[in-house]
Order: C-alpha cells, then structure tokens, then sequence
C-alpha cells in the first residue's frame, strides 16, 4: 500500500453510507509496514493458542519473559518477569 489521506473504515463499503457489516470485529491490527510471511503466522497462531510466538535458533545468551493472560471480560493478568539463559549443547 502507498501513502494515503484517505479515511479508513472497517465495517463498511467505501465511499458510501451503506453496506455496514451487521456483526462483531474482534481483534483488528493495523500496522505502518508491511509484515513479513513469519511475522503473519506468528499472529496468526498467537491467535489460536493464546501465546506468543516461539523463537527458536536463537544464539546463546540470557533472555527475559513474561506470560500474560486475559479473560473474556477483558482483565489482564501476568507472571513476573522471568530470565533465561541458553546455552548451547556441547
């Protein structure tokens, strides 16, 4: 997509006052660039299970985290900040 002054609607056809999406949008992203392949399945899985991508191959080094949970009602709840150290076999 290229720059644009243009309004943005979600639910509805453009340039027109009809044509509402007569239903409930849940969970909508809009980003400032594009998002590569790996950064589309990532959401798309977090979606589905609820947790955050898996980083695999990463390089030797101390990492931090927190998991982070939330109900239908909207309440956020979260564990500490935890750390990491991964260290390569051999």
């Amino acid at each position: 997509m290229g720059d644009s002054s243009s309004n943005v609607r979600i639910g509805a056809l453009p340039f027109a006052n009809t044509g509402y999406f007569n239903g409930k949008i849940d969970e909508v992203r809009i980003y400032n660039r594009v998002l590569g392949p790996e950064e589309i399945k990532a959401s798309y899985n977090a979606g589905i299970n609820r947790l955050y991508h898996n980083f695999t191959n990463l390089p030797d080094g101390v990492y931090s985290y927190r998991a982070y949970a939330q109900n239908l009602m909207g309440n956020v709840n979260q564990t500490e900040t935890r750390t990491l150290t991964r260290i390569a076999a051999g």
